[in-house]
């Protein structure tokens, strides 16, 4: 509840009726709240202490020597008893036997295989391994069991992943007791491991003089430039940012390097029980860039790191940062949720109506650029096939109509369609809602929606809630120089209210080759008949270098043409009274050959900027 002893206050709400009491336990229980609404990932996933102390137990040592060095054993139990008389750690290597399926697939995207032969494993996985088999055997039968042996570091993203597959393979009350089993893992782990902090862990890289000394030096270069008028301002600042940049990312990555494996401040950033690397860097390599109060790069980067202590102008340079953190939260977190709430406004009145709208449009999923089963899965699972989907022995894998389920995602990403086409809200025909079937599955417990599911407030909520963490964003980081988050929230509201977005775009709409690339000119031509009774203005566009038949006072003839395509045909006799070029419509025409041999042209503003492809350069479909 993030509650604090400055006066905090909490509420207790007791539901007396039998009535209330079955709603509580419906409706708020843990164990029925496993996942997101929003997007079907869990909620209940371990952190802090329970991660590091995974992270300790099933890290391993680094192994010298070939494979049939490590010692093999007959069973886990034989290799567990070795392990209590004091023979292994919980980080050596050992081999034997597994009787179940083996995966070392951190994000569980690949199916798991059965192992040939021994497995190579160590003390601290085994372990990690035998809770889960115990946590299966408790609901399962052997042949049965949901999951897989986790061969791999177990860090937070892999426990989250964890929770997710035992969701869709065992269940909810599986998951729960997983969920408790892996918390008591991580604690007694984690207590075991002893890892504190002390200054002395925080190890500055050897190599941190030598890469600051070279980019001193590069950096001086430009400013003589600068001042000898070479290059102007921005030129300067643009360079000055890539090269202290370019010296932040070397020196984190000798930070990274200089750290021991076991390292406790590493093995924290590292396993994502606390903090980033991003702060490891400013705690033991430097500090960085900085945004100055005017939201400008200042070019005077912090090369000092929090263990080796700030100077005066480097601490002072750095209260700006805190500063706009501090203001940020307090200001910002209104926006939030006043997006939230027009959000819900509009949607308030979507919910499931019927079951099924009947309609005959659908949608085309690309799964051409999806190349893991979590992608596939993102795109697919929980929704509506609208074709059926057939496999190359020619069984059907999901009817027409039918949802679409984690196994027939599995088979589906197997199989290597190109493209699925699914029913969607966007093509539902049910009036004053949506029906079941177009929307899918309720992500909240992996089911088909039911009729009188919210599903609008759910849309609106699951937007509005990371909004709050959009604008506390900038907290954390404490004004390093990197995209600062408050531009999020403007930019998801300019998404919503369709406004013009400064630095739009023409993107590429398929993949083929730049066959030509032309600034053209619109030029306004003004034509009088002799005896002065007609005016017509004559819009002519055509390319920047060339130029057109006539001048100003040309005397032209009906059908004469004014451009040099013969692409415009004067009316009447006149005379040129007006010439006119209109800078503000000038644009570049960008021709490209897609794969099939169609030819697509794109227009887009000149507003001063260059092109970004040449003739003869490969596009790939949504490409700048």
């Amino acid at each position: 509840y993030n509650a604090d002893f400055d006066g905090d206050q909490m509420a207790v709400h007791v539901p007396l009726s039998t009535a209330a009491q079955a709603e509580a336990r419906l409706l708020m229980l843990s164990a029925n709240n496993l996942l997101l609404p929003a997007d079907g990932k869990p909620i209940v996933a371990p952190s802090h202490d329970i991660v590091l102390g995974l992270y300790y137990l099933t890290q391993s040592d680094e192994h010298v020597g070939g494979v049939d060095e490590v010692p093999a054993f007959m069973s886990v139990n034989d290799a567990l008893i070795a392990y209590q008389h004091g023979h292994f750690k919980l980080q050596d290597w050992v081999r034997l036997p597994i009787d179940r399926e083996v995966t070392s697939d951190k994000e569980l995207s690949e199916a798991a295989s059965a192992p040939e032969d021994l497995v190579l494993t160590t003390i601290g996985r085994l372990i990690f391994n035998e809770m889960i088999r115990e946590t299966m055997a408790d609901q399962f039968e052997p042949e049965d069991y949901p999951l897989p042996y986790f061969n791999f570091v177990v860090d937070r993203g892999a426990t989250s992943a964890m929770i997710s597959e035992a969701y869709q393979r065992g269940g909810q009350h599986f998951t729960a007791m997983l969920a408790d089993n892996l918390k008591d893992l991580g604690f007694e782990y984690a207590t075991i491991s002893g890892l504190t902090i002390a200054a002395s862990d925080i190890v500055i890289p050897k190599d941190k003089f030598a890469i600051l000394g070279a980019a001193d030096k590069e950096a001086s270069q430009i400013w003589s430039k600068r001042k000898k008028g070479i290059i102007t301002e921005i030129e300067k600042d643009i360079e000055v940012t890539r090269i202290w940049d370019q010296a932040t990312k070397d020196l984190t990555k000798a930070m990274r390097s200089n750290f021991d494996k076991f390292n406790s401040v590493y093995m924290m950033a590292e396993s994502g029980a606390r903090g980033k690397i991003d702060q490891v860097r400013q705690l033991a390599a430097m500090r960085g860039l900085l945004v100055g109060p005017s939201g400008r790069v200042l070019d005077f980067p912090i090369k000092a790191n929090f263990r080796e202590g700030l100077s005066v102008f480097e601490y002072f340079i750095s209260t700006h940062g805190g500063r706009k953190g501090l203001v940020d939260t307090a200001l910002k977190t209104a926006d939030s949720g006043y997006l939230t709430r027009r959000l819900v406004d509009v949607t308030l009145d979507v919910s499931i109506t019927e079951l099924d709208c009947g309609t005959d449009e659908f949608i085309h999923i690309d799964l051409s650029a999806a190349d893991s089963l979590r992608k596939v899965r993102k795109s697919l699972l929980g929704r509506t096939s609208a074709e059926d989907i057939i496999d190359d022995s020619g069984e059907v894998i999901v009817g027409k109509n039918e949802e679409i389920t984690n196994r027939a995602v599995n088979r589906i990403f197997k199989l290597g369609k190109p493209s699925v086409t699914v029913r969607s809200v966007l093509t539902c025909r049910t009036l004053g809602g949506v029906c079941a079937k177009c929307y899918g599955w309720d992500l909240a417990d992996g089911s088909m929606a039911e009729v009188g599911d919210p599903v609008g407030v759910v849309a609106a909520q699951s937007i509005g809630e990371p909004g709050t963490q959009l604008t506390m964003r900038t907290f954390h980081t404490g004004g390093i120089k990197g995209r600062d988050i408050t531009q999020g929230l403007p930019y998801v509201e300019q998404l919503f209210e369709v406004r013009g977005v400064k630095s739009s775009s023409v993107l590429a709409e398929a993949d083929g080759h730049v066959v030509e690339v032309m600034e053209m000119v619109y030029d306004l031509v003004t034509i009088q008949s002799k005896d002065g009774q007609r005016e017509k203005v004559y819009e002519v566009v055509h390319p920047y270098n060339s130029r057109l038949r006539i001048h100003y006072r040309s005397n032209v003839a009906k059908g004469d043409a004014l451009d040099l395509d013969e692409s415009v045909l004067v009316e009447f006799d006149g005379i040129v009274t007006q010439l006119f070029t209109d800078t503000h419509r000038t644009y570049w025409r960008i021709k490209v050959k897609e794969e099939d041999g169609m030819e697509r042209e794109y227009e887009t503003p000149r507003e001063n900027l260059a092109p970004r492809v040449a003739v003869g350069d490969t596009v790939k479909r949504g490409d700048q």
